[in-house]
């Protein structure tokens, strides 16, 4: 008989009719997941569904809402691992952009100690100060010496990198696109709309020439061009408003792009929990016992 997930759940009587009452909800215990003698990992095969895995683990199609169930999974369409056609096609429904536009913009900023060698202790002891929070020591267990330093591997997020004013006529810019402040020819800054209005943008995820000093200058050549919205309007004044990343300690972050997020997201639910097929059936009927009450 197959394991339907749905004919578990409870009937109610609504406006007169007999439905199936979708407000239940039964979750697998936190400590079962971690058991490896009730689980194992597998890698789900670029286009393969849940349905085929289970048919072809638990001899039954319908039983796909045990992966779903194990998994956490709420929407199998797109918490499900999607094809790169698939993935792609949800993020444009989703951004209302480009592909390209989304490898384009920047989400947030990661500390990429993965990228860090080992540098010498006098080469730490060289370093400003604040840059030593980015390291820890390698100590020699039978000296006690230290021998050397590595960066933390600490997954450090910050939300942007800073917040800029510039002051404009900034109302048709759209929300998050990408733009470029020419100060002239040689001196470009970049960044994201934040915030918007009538005289002035707010840009974060910025980056390049940002402000005026003794070789750039505001003239009435400059302008501020928006990639989307294909705004073209001059500028008067650019001001800091935050700084989040100190000047010296860009070299310690990476930013992610929107794609990057997104992809690293549907990456990792390659990898899923199957439920060992013989304790699925105590599953299927716990999970029916859990309904009716």
């Amino acid at each position: 008989m197959a394991e339907n997930y749905f004919s578990k759940f409870p009937a109610v009587v609504y406006a007169n009719t007999f439905a199936v009452d979708l407000t239940a909800r039964a979750v697998i215990a936190a400590s079962v997941p971690t058991s490896p003698f009730v689980y194992y990992s597998y890698d789900v095969s670029n286009g393969q569904r849940a349905d085929e895995i289970a048919d072809n683990y638990y001899n039954d199609q319908y039983m796909d809402w045990i992966l779903y169930f194990s998994n956490r999974i709420i929407d199998p369409y797109y918490q499900w691992y999607m094809t790169n056609d698939k993935f792609n096609a949800y993020l444009i429904s989703k951004y209302n952009t480009t592909i390209s536009n989304l490898q384009n913009k920047i989400s947030y900023y990661r500390n990429n100690w993965y990228n860090g060698d080992r540098i010498s202790v006098s080469s730490y002891n060289a370093l400003p100060e604040n840059h030593h929070r980015y390291y820890q020591p390698v100590i020699n267990i039978d000296t006690g010496e230290i021998i050397n330093y590595i960066r933390i591997q600490a997954d450090w997020t910050i939300n942007t990198n800073a917040l800029i004013s510039v002051t404009c006529a900034a109302n048709t810019f759209t929300k998050n696109e990408v733009v470029y402040i020419h100060f002239d020819a040689n001196h470009i800054g970049r960044g994201q709309v934040s915030y918007s209005n009538n005289t002035s943008l707010v840009l974060q995820h910025v980056s390049g020439t940002l402000y005026t000093n003794g070789s750039v200058s505001i003239t009435g050549n400059s302008y501020i061009y928006g990639m989307e919205s294909q705004v073209n309007t001059a500028f008067t004044a650019t001001t800091s408003l935050a700084n989040n990343i100190v000047t010296g300690e860009e070299i310690y972050w990476d930013p992610v792009t929107i794609y990057d997020y997104e992809n690293e997201k549907n990456e990792s639910r390659k990898v899923i929990k199957i439920i060992d097929s013989g304790v699925s059936g105590a599953l299927s009927s716990k999970l029916t016992e859990l309904m009716a009450q």
